[in-house]
């Protein structure tokens, strides 16, 4: 491989792009959330919103698939962070609640999160910032 090859139009490519915000995303999450990830975050910061959700629910609220919501519930439960009961109506289906220790450490980690996402953006004017996210969901 010839070392003066112009690579530089990678540099440019959106796919290529994204992946290094995610990248740069996840480990500014990482440096401030040590103890959890951005999906079980993700997880908490719904179901401190939302009672009476299952696991069906949660994971199409999070845009994941059921076996790795299945993997995201199972260590939040190992943590002590939720609970599951089976529904009323249905015997089937598991309600996914917080626990008060679920509760307590989704609140001090929720301004670890909020500090993390502000240190993602610091570069970007308050205008760009309002832009890149509308950018972001309209992709």
């Amino acid at each position: 491989m010839d070392d003066s090859e112009d690579i530089s139009q990678l540099y440019d490519r959106p796919g290529f792009l994204i992946r290094r915000a995610l990248q740069k995303a996840t480990a500014v999450f990482a440096e401030n959330c040590s103890d959890i990830t951005t999906t079980q975050m993700g997880a908490l910061f719904i179901l401190a919103r939302r009672e009476g959700l299952d696991q069906k629910e949660l994971a199409e609220l999070l845009h994941i698939d059921q076996t790795n919501m299945g993997v995201v519930i199972k260590s939040l439960e190992k943590n002590g962070f939720l609970k599951r009961r089976v529904s009323g109506d249905d015997k089937r289906r598991k309600i996914l609640n917080l626990t008060d220790s679920g509760s307590l450490a989704f609140r001090a980690i929720e301004q670890d999160a909020e500090l993390a996402q502000q240190q993602l953006v610091s570069n970007l004017t308050t205008e760009e910032q309002r832009e890149f996210v509308r950018l972001l969901k309209k992709l």
